[in-house]
């Protein structure tokens, strides 16, 4: 038979929690985004593949943001 409870251990770090407090709290203060959840509508978050850009749509996810990834390759660099 089944346990009767499952524990699920999740290792957070505080750093994180600290940033996504912060995070929502600026975009509370100054009325940047409506609140997340299911009436959230969809953001569309440009990427230029640099760690701003990267982390910047990760933080929003984690905040509960619908999301959609931008990003244009206007084929402009060379090799890298």
């Amino acid at each position: 038979t089944p346990p009767a409870c499952l524990f699920i251990v999740i290792r957070v770090n505080p750093w994180l929690v600290a940033l996504l407090d912060r995070v929502r709290e600026t975009i509370s203060r100054y009325s940047m985004l409506p609140p997340p959840g299911p009436s959230a509508p969809l953001l569309g978050v440009a990427l230029s593949g640099g760690g701003d850009s990267v982390a910047l749509l990760h933080l929003l996810h984690q905040l509960g943001y619908p999301l959609h990834a931008l990003h244009l390759n206007h084929l402009l660099r060379g090799a890298e």
